[in-house]
């Protein structure tokens, strides 16, 4: 399955990304990123798999949800 990997500077803003997207019915998981993951060298992130929602959709909800995140990725 392909996921998208959203990016977060810390497993609290990976949390609140987490309960908002649940709030809209995808689903997600934390996870821990590696260091050349992410440009910005972000350790956490949530995976969701892209078959619930396209990247345009994840940023929306997100920044609607006011929860910040550095990058989304193509898992």
């Amino acid at each position: 399955m392909k996921q998208w990997k959203i990016a977060f500077s810390s497993v609290t803003y990976a949390e609140k990304g987490k309960g908002v997207l649940a709030a809209r019915g995808i689903r997600s998981r934390i996870v821990r990123l590696e260091p050349w993951e992410s440009s910005g060298g972000c350790a956490y992130g949530l995976e969701v798999p892209q078959e619930d929602a396209d990247a345009g959709t994840l940023e929306t909800i997100l920044a609607r949800g006011h929860v910040r995140y550095s990058e989304i990725l193509r898992g």
